[in-house]
């Protein structure tokens, strides 16, 4: 009986991993082939200069991850350096090139009225965000002051901030204060800090006005069961979806103790699927407690509509996301396409899922809604979508965006960008480097492209 072996030859991927501001090597950079989401083929670190090699890797197709705990996750392949490799039979992939972001760096210190270190303070980085003309302010890091008042958020995306501290004295008599950087109770009041890649912002000093602290209660009306309620540190409008606590009635009752003074909102909610209702409450602690509050429960508004344009049997999905402290909803469209949901007063994105490949919604997918103003919205699908194809650096994410779409493709090993389906319009072809391109999609067109680098 003969045996006949065979010899798999195996791989070799070899590269750099550099910083993207200054070109340098970075070492300790964990560099990962995955084979899947969930599993590495192999795993190395760089060396001081940056480098790296992975050795005896099987023949097969991976996807490349590099992490640093001092960078940004959305890192870029230079120039023919693909984030999908191709290993064949002894195959010597080299020359690879991975430039990482560098994360910033907001420091400086929490001082009373008397200029003396307040320790154990809570200071929050939040970080703008704007969509559909909307901006947002969310939390992006927390630190707590040293025995000499200092902290040190680091970690941070490019973009820009506002700082936030709550101080609070826990001997008697308890003291409490909420602060934007650099002195005020209200995000108008803040000073808006521009973070740079790698950039490091120090000496960011705020001064926490310590006052008694104080308390709010009362119950909310209710004919059964319990409800939940939040508190909200109001002064933000729409822009900030920071809930200070929340917590379940009790016998219809509710109290918040050892509050900082300034501006909350009490949001009170009940989750009964047949009967949802809620109540929201302004509240200043300004000199005094507020006690014996009442929140009367309401229906919550309904956004209702309908989806025109679907065939028999077909239907969609509406998604629409909160914005700030207030939650989302989403629905399937039922008969004749018509959807509702039930949603706290204020603005929102309202989305369509779901279609069916041709189709498309139009004014597009995303748009910004008010409820209970656009209480019955007619949302129109046409059939007559483009398809965009385009070439770029491979597994490199491009964006398409305009008013009414934002979708996100990654190109394949071959550096092929294909967005299929996309509503007729202009839009802004956006790479991970180099200027946006636009581009126009018409009904049934493919358009062929170069993404600039």
């Amino acid at each position: 009986m003969m045996t006949v072996a065979l010899l798999l030859l195996l791989g070799v991927v070899e590269g750099r991993v550099e910083d993207e501001r200054t070109g340098a090597g970075i070492g300790k950079a964990a560099v990962r082939l995955m084979i899947r989401e969930d599993r590495a083929a192999g795993a190395v670190l760089t060396d001081r200069d940056g480098s790296f090699k992975l050795e005896a890797i099987r023949p097969g197709r991976y996807r490349v991850e590099v992490e640093h705990p001092a960078y940004s996750r959305k890192w870029r392949a230079a120039l023919k350096s693909p984030r999908v490799v191709e290993i064949s039979d002894g195959s010597h992939v080299k020359d690879l090139v991975y430039r990482l972001v560098p994360l910033g760096v907001l420091a400086g210190r929490v001082v009373d009225e008397d200029r003396g270190p307040h320790r154990g303070a809570a200071v929050m980085a939040l970080k703008k965000y704007e969509e559909k003309g909307m901006v947002l302010w969310q939390q992006a890091s927390t630190a707590r002051t040293d025995d000499r008042g200092e902290y040190r958020l680091d970690g941070l995306e490019p973009g820009e901030y506002v700082l936030l501290t709550a101080a609070q004295r826990e001997r008697e008599p308890k003291q409490a204060a909420l602060t934007f950087f650099p002195r005020g109770q209200r995000i108008e009041d803040a000073a808006v800090l521009k973070l740079e890649p790698g950039s490091i912002r120090e000496g960011l000093e705020m001064t926490a006005q310590l006052e008694a602290v104080r308390r709010v209660g009362g119950r909310v009306d209710l004919d059964k069961g319990e409800a939940e309620v939040k508190l909200v540190v109001g002064g933000l409008g729409d822009a900030v979806g920071l809930a200070f606590s929340s917590q379940g009635t009790r016998k219809g009752e509710f109290e918040f103790k050892d509050l900082p003074g300034g501006e909350y909102l009490l949001v009170a909610g009940t989750e009964k699927a047949a009967d949802k209702r809620y109540a929201v409450l302004p509240v200043k602690l300004i000199q005094e407690d507020r006690e014996g509050l009442l929140l009367r429960l309401e229906p919550l508004p309904l956004l209702q509509g309908r989806v025109e344009g679907l065939k028999e049997g077909e239907s969609a999905r509406v998604v629409a996301r909160g914005m700030g402290w207030r939650e989302g909803s989403e629905t399937k469209t039922g008969k004749n396409g018509e959807f509702a949901l039930g949603l706290l007063p204020g603005p929102y994105i309202l989305e369509v899922r779901g279609l069916k490949e041709g189709l498309y919604v139009e004014g597009g997918t995303l748009r910004k809604i008010e409820v209970p103003g656009d209480s019955q919205l007619v949302l129109t699908v046409k059939a007559g979508t483009g398809d965009v194809l385009c070439f770029a650096a491979p597994g490199e994410e491009i964006r398409f965006e305009n008013d009414g779409e934002a979708r996100t493709v990654m190109a394949d090993e071959n550096g092929l960008v294909t967005a299929k389906n996309l509503p007729p319009g202009k839009y802004q072809v956006i790479g991970e480097a180099g200027k946006p391109r636009e581009v126009l999609v018409e009904s049934k067109t493919i358009v062929g492209m170069e993404v600039a680098r």
